[in-house]
């Protein structure tokens, strides 16, 4: 959505962009198609473009099904283990961790807000440095879900995709991202200026939208550098693999990069061994409004009574939930690790109700 004339310009590009990278769905709409789709829009957008195609999924459960289907395969996941050294053994690398020490034929740096410091130091590279970009985020009570019917985006500029208002698959409504630029790379706390200023864009946005009830408020990093794209490369020589820099655009790119890297592994005569047989495809439980959760569902309930057993009433989360939660091959190991795999406690009491002593 443009909102003055010079926004209204940049559109014409952010479709030339989607025409050439083949995606033809991409339009322009007129003023009065944007208020007929979106009633609750405030006064004074300019122009828009429409993205029919354009989705919201979870993002938790989608990296988790990623690490489940890599352990189901035979990967060995080490959580909590930072790693404090990295050298060469012959044509092999020696890790030295909190964990032990470990040695393999490859590494491949994925290692976020880090990436730079292992990229640097460690394998003599000095192509990026990571800036942390913080971003904080309102999270709107499920009742504010009936103001929009799309993810409502700005026009992006070279630096930043700007605040958006979106729906999210739990039934809540988003507000954010800031794009604050900072040097401490673990400070993810939340600031009264950031939170003036998502309000302030909201309410131009969407004004009803900063009446309703606030579920939570959130701050992340992201990992920023000083180039406009990713730094994904790949050192046959070192039997090194780069993949940093990679911002919020990375979950939808996670699987475009990874066949990316491997593909170029592969032209590096990286011994890549194919998989013998189509590897089992993980099955996440729904965390979705729009699907059927596991206390509705009578069969599973019939089955397995603790799926009928709500202990988190917000969120309607199950004894059953919480137990395959920690029985599964990425088990949770800690209350976040429970809330991104069962939505307990992320509702409106925030852990702030207590069930009567019996």
């Amino acid at each position: 959505m443009a909102w003055d004339e010079d926004q209204a310009g940049r559109l014409e590009g952010v479709l030339s962009k989607a025409h050439a990278n083949g995606y033809l769905p991409a339009r322009r709409i007129t003023v009065e198609e944007l208020y007929q789709r979106e009633p609750h829009l405030g006064r004074g957008a300019t122009g828009a473009v429409i993205i029919p195609d354009e989705w919201v999924i979870c993002p938790w459960s989608t990296s988790i099904a990623f690490a489940t289907e890599a352990v189901d395969a035979g990967v060995e996941l080490s959580l909590g283990v930072g790693v404090t050294e990295v050298t060469r053994d012959g044509d092999a690398w020696l890790l030295a961790t909190t964990g032990g020490l470990v040695r393999v034929d490859w590494v491949i740096n994925a290692a976020g807000l880090d990436s730079d410091l292992i990229d640097r130091p460690v394998v003599g590279h000095s192509r990026f440095t990571i800036a942390p970009r913080r971003g904080q985020l309102i999270v709107f009570d499920n009742l504010a879900r009936l103001l929009l019917s799309s993810i409502l985006l700005p026009v992006p500029t070279e630096r930043t995709k700007g605040v958006l208002v979106a729906p999210t698959v739990y039934g809540n409504v988003l507000l954010g991202p800031t794009a604050e630029d900072q040097v401490d790379r673990e400070d993810t706390a939340t600031t009264a200026d950031g939170m003036a200023g998502l309000l302030d864009a909201g309410r131009r946005i969407l004004p009803q939208l900063v009446d309703e009830e606030v579920t939570a408020t959130y701050a992340g990093l992201r990992a920023a550098t000083e180039h406009r794209d990713y730094q994904i490369s790949v050192h046959p020589g070192q039997r090194y693999v780069c993949a940093g820099g990679i911002r919020s655009t990375g979950l939808t790119a996670s699987l475009a990069i990874a066949e990316y890297v491997v593909d170029q592994m592969a032209e590096s005569r990286c011994s890549l061994v194919e998989a013998s047989e189509e590897p089992a495809i993980p099955h996440m439980p729904n965390l979705a409004e729009g699907g059927m959760r596991s206390f509705q569902d009578a069969e599973l309930i019939s089955s397995d009574p603790t799926f009928g057993r709500i202990v988190c009433f917000c969120e309607r989360v199950t004894e059953g939930d919480v137990r395959s939660a920690l029985a599964s091959s990425v088990p949770a190991v800690d209350l976040g690790g429970l809330r991104r795999r069962t939505r307990a406690t992320n509702g409106r009491c925030r852990r702030r109700w207590s069930p009567p002593a019996l």
